[in-house]
């Protein structure tokens, strides 16, 4: 067998193993095409999100068929997904917990200290008012996420609370590019 055949082999034998190891990996990967957190792949590190870990867990969760998703998706804030409504799964930071309290301004505030970087957009860019929810005590059974990767993340500034119970599980980079 010449050099060339056997260099041939080797390569598509080392990348048909590559190619079996990522598929058994992929159950547990999730590609992440938004600027809310780096795009890239993410893997799932726990199937559920335990407020006792504390706030920065990130995770994923499919957003309610509420008012304001229904709008955030005609307004092109959240791709077409398989969640309810044909909304796309978001990946976000967990920044408030259950018995947190939260105040919204021009930025979001936790217990009485502003989260960085999460000031408000008053308007979109095509100067359509965002939406404002309402501050508060966080409820048992909900958090609030705030992504401060990307100015315009689509996150609880503007739709508030996420039940616990929507979340899919807690991820980390795999594989990502940071857009800083």
């Amino acid at each position: 067998m010449s050099s060339r055949r056997q260099w041939y082999g080797l390569w598509a034998g080392s990348l048909a193993l590559a190619g079996m190891a990522l598929l058994l990996a992929c159950r547990d990967l999730r590609w992440n095409y938004s600027h809310s957190m780096p795009p890239g792949l993410w893997r799932f590190v726990d199937p559920r999100f335990d407020p006792a870990r504390g706030r920065g867990q990130v995770v994923l969760f499919c957003p309610p068929r509420t008012a304001v998703f229904e709008e955030a998706k005609a307004r092109g804030y959240i791709p077409f997904g398989r969640c309810a409504g044909g909304l796309a799964p978001l990946l976000k930071p967990v920044v408030a917990l259950p018995g947190d309290r939260v105040e919204i301004g021009a930025e979001v505030w936790v217990n009485g200290v502003v989260v960085a970087g999460s000031d408000r957009l008053v308007r979109d860019r095509q100067g359509r008012a965002m939406p404002v929810p309402r501050g508060g005590v966080v409820p048992p059974g909900y958090v609030w996420v705030v992504s401060i990767e990307h100015a315009r993340s689509f996150d609880s500034r503007y739709f508030g609370q996420v039940s616990i119970a929507r979340i899919e599980g807690v991820l980390e980079p795999f594989w990502t590019r940071s857009e800083k």
